[in-house]
């Protein structure tokens, strides 16, 4: 919690004072303090009697031994497990020195007493459809346990049934011990399940199943999750703990395959939305992100179902297919077979690429994007016409027509200027032009395109005038 900076002398020097200190550590704030930004540097000191967190910028936080569940070190992180008003939360650090790390970690676990032997047994009380604990009780299992980095399994997901009183919806977090299942309802009950009433895991439909026997019946948990590794995972220490055969690395591969071709199959789009872990897999199999045979980013014209016109996307082409990554997360797969053609061209004024998706010369969408970077459409054109067999295009043969048409375009304008009798700069040929004679007494007059009232008589007589003309474009400027 955040205190004041009497209040953090108070509670230091009930811990000893400077010379009660039992360790000390710099290190770089990354996440879990709401009042501290990423990126702050903080002095983190352990005292008998709790950690004191001390930022630079003079926030000041104290944290009781009691309210540290859990500590551990990974890849130079320091990871604290909290509960504060029973509330869990995580407070990451990166530390500047390893050497203090393992330190402060091995001597916070110590202060907690995780390193004990405790052999009591959960006290459980089973009503009727659940096991519920109290928060003190789900706060000794949890410390028992090792908090979530040193136990079986963790797991954060939404309850989708199977327990009566808890709503279908609800977050969840599973943490997975020796002794059994430990779940906690977000600002709800704490339950534990002795894993002698666990039965069997597994996973279906994207959900994670739990069976589990109360009095002598059979129920099913069910719970769905963000994170499908997690998900397996959990599945697999379940089925270790009671015996079951566990998934090698090689079947979870071919079990989520398996998975993604059956969502390809019944969707009614060629272009499906994946999540995180199905695009990078997918990326692996297509020969790693180094193995690109095409690349655009650009603005979203068409063709994506859940992201909105004018998002900024990115494109990749792999061996196996098209990826699209978007900046408002969502991630999109066309396998190769299912891209039927693809146009690069001009669309209004604006370089664009429309890549046709479908099947057996049959049109199901147009994905197209306008970009400012004409080269890599054209690149990402040809990779396309490659894969699928179509006719590629030069680039230094599209950049001449680009420029050849600007010329013309430009040509054409200077013709019309001509005729229509509109001064124009000599260099630039912009309209937006000021005169700078004064003796007129007409002030700095704008002429060309905003041509208004009186003002736009001097243009008639403009020929028979002295003075000069200053283009408000590049600055240019010459006498009439």
């Amino acid at each position: 919690m955040i205190i004041d900076k009497s209040e953090f002398k108070s509670l230091k020097k009930e811990g000893g004072g400077f010379l009660g200190i039992q360790c000390f550590l710099l290190a770089y704030h990354e996440r879990g303090l709401e009042q501290s930004n990423s990126g702050e540097k903080f002095d983190i000191s352990l005292y008998k009697n709790g950690l004191f967190v001390n930022s630079n910028f003079g926030e000041k936080y104290f944290f009781s031994n009691e309210s540290i569940i859990s500590v551990a070190g990974e890849d130079g992180q320091l990871i604290i497990e909290i509960q504060e008003n029973g509330e869990d939360n995580l407070l990451v650090f990166t530390a500047i020195d390893a050497k203090d790390l393992l330190k402060m970690q091995s001597l916070i676990n110590e202060a907690i007493g995780v390193n004990e032997e405790i052999d009591e047994e959960p006290i459980v009380e089973n009503k009727g459809s659940s096991w519920l604990i109290d928060k003190d009780e789900y706060k000794r299992l949890k410390k028992e346990g090792g908090g979530i980095f040193k136990s079986e399994a963790f797991f954060t997901a939404v309850h989708e049934g199977g327990l009566d009183y808890v709503k279908v919806g609800s977050d969840i977090e599973i943490t997975l011990m020796k002794k059994g299942l430990l779940l906690n309802i977000v600002l709800g009950d704490k339950l534990f399940i002795p894993i002698e009433n666990v039965q069997f895991a597994s996973i279906s439909e994207k959900k994670l199943a739990i069976f589990i026997e109360e009095d002598e019946e059979e129920k099913i948990l069910s719970f769905t999750g963000k994170n499908s590794d997690l998900m397996l995972y959990m599945q697999n220490s379940i089925a270790k703990l009671i015996g079951f055969k566990a998934q090698t690395a090689e079947e979870i591969l071919q079990q989520k395959k398996e998975q993604f071709e059956r969502e390809l199959e019944s969707s009614e789009t060629y272009c499906i939305e994946v999540d995180k872990e199905t695009y990078k897999r997918l990326i692996k199999e297509g020969g790693g992100l180094m193995n690109m045979e095409g690349y655009c980013s650009g603005k979203l014209v068409e063709g994506l179902d859940n992201t909105d016109v004018g998002t900024r996307v990115e494109m990749t082409l792999r061996r196996n297919g098209l990826f699209i990554s978007t900046d408002s997360g969502e991630k999109y797969f066309v396998a190769i077979e299912y891209i039927y053609t693809s146009v690069v061209g001009d669309d209004n004024g604006v370089d664009a690429l429309g890549i046709l998706i479908g099947e057996g010369g049959e049109t199901e969408r147009v994905i197209m994007i306008h970009s400012d970077e004409p080269k890599n459409l054209v690149r990402m054109n040809n990779g396309i016409s490659a894969a699928v067999g179509g006719k590629t295009v030069s680039v230094s043969k599209y950049m001449k027509g680009k420029e050849s048409a600007a010329r013309e375009e430009a040509e054409e304008r200077l013709d019309e200027l001509k005729r229509e009798k509109v001064p124009y700069c000599p260099k630039c040929h912009s309209t937006s032009l000021t005169y700078l004679d004064q003796k007129l007494d007409i002030g700095r007059a704008m002429i060309g395109d905003a041509i208004a009232g009186d003002k736009g008589a001097i243009l008639g007589g403009l020929s028979g005038s002295k003075g000069k003309l200053k283009c408000l474009n590049c600055g240019h400027t010459w006498k009439i």
